[in-house]
């Protein structure tokens, strides 16, 4: 991680973007925003089921993080629109750029798979309808032989590169690059607490991409006061809203209620006369 080690307790609030980072101070004072699934417990259930002890608070999970040795390896898989690139990295020990980080391994495939003037995946396409051309025959086989490639390559990595690796990052949105990673034939398991999402949007799946992926994860953002303070006032002005929408309709319904019974106890009394 690009920050020091913290130390002693720590506050963590939401970003203003979501759960995706947490907002830290530590006992001097200093504010940071850092990666929620970064520093995530790997699992909270023990062994045979049994109760796990609760993880460490954030900011001891982030300490621990930063000082970890031997530097923890990372893996970083990234699927989308017949793009592929995988890589296997040793996180740097300190701030690094793109440029500096090397990996351990890596790969990266491409087959036409996209249908360029309807769009979308040839697979896909054919789910709905039936369609026979020379342009879908090479779409399928293409298709067929990404799949081949990429869980071949995975596979290959399972028992070396992704047995050493703390955590997997795995991007691959849409049902068709989910189930060639994680379907009855995919190499990756969801049930692995090591696979985690990306929990930011990916440019298209190359060798450097997999390298931004790793240093945005691993660095925490050091926050000027005035920073911190308006990510902590954010939450509470967004939901203020939302708070007087949900009491408007409270009174909404309970002034039909009390209408509906009105109307009830007339009906009622008309009918007694």
């Amino acid at each position: 991680a690009a920050a020091a080690a913290p130390s002693a307790s720590a506050a963590a609030a939401s970003d203003r973007r979501g759960d995706a980072r947490l907002l830290l101070r530590d006992g001097d004072g200093r504010h940071m925003l850092v990666w929620h699934a970064a520093i995530e417990a790997p699992s909270t259930r023990g062994e045979a089921g049994s109760e796990a002890p609760p993880p460490p608070p954030p900011l001891e999970r982030l300490r621990l993080f930063c000082t970890r040795r031997p530097a923890p390896v990372w893996a970083v898989v990234l699927c989308r629109g017949g793009h592929f690139a995988a890589a296997v990295y040793t996180l740097p020990s300190s701030a690094a750029s793109e440029e500096s980080l090397k990996p351990l391994a890596h790969r990266c495939f491409h087959r036409y798979v996209t249908r360029r003037k309807a769009g979308g995946r040839q697979s896909v396409a054919d789910a709905s309808k039936s369609i026979k051309s020379a342009g879908s025959s090479i779409r399928r086989h293409n298709e067929a032989m990404l799949a081949k490639e990429v869980r071949d390559l995975i596979s290959s990595w399972l028992p070396t590169h992704l047995a050493q690796a703390a955590l997997i990052w795995v991007h691959a949105p849409g049902p068709a690059n989910t189930a060639l990673l994680f379907g009855g034939q995919g190499p990756l398991r969801k049930a692995d607490p090591r696979v985690r999402g990306v929990p930011f949007t990916t440019q298209r799946p190359t060798l450097g991409e997999t390298s931004r992926v790793v240093l945005q994860l691993s660095r925490t953002e050091l926050l000027e006061p005035q920073e911190a303070a308006e990510l902590q006032r954010a939450p509470q002005a967004e939901d203020a809203p939302r708070r007087a929408a949900l009491e408007r309709e409270a009174e909404a319904a309970a002034s039909a209620a009390a209408r509906q019974l009105g109307e009830e106890r007339r009906g009622g009394a008309g009918g007694g006369g």
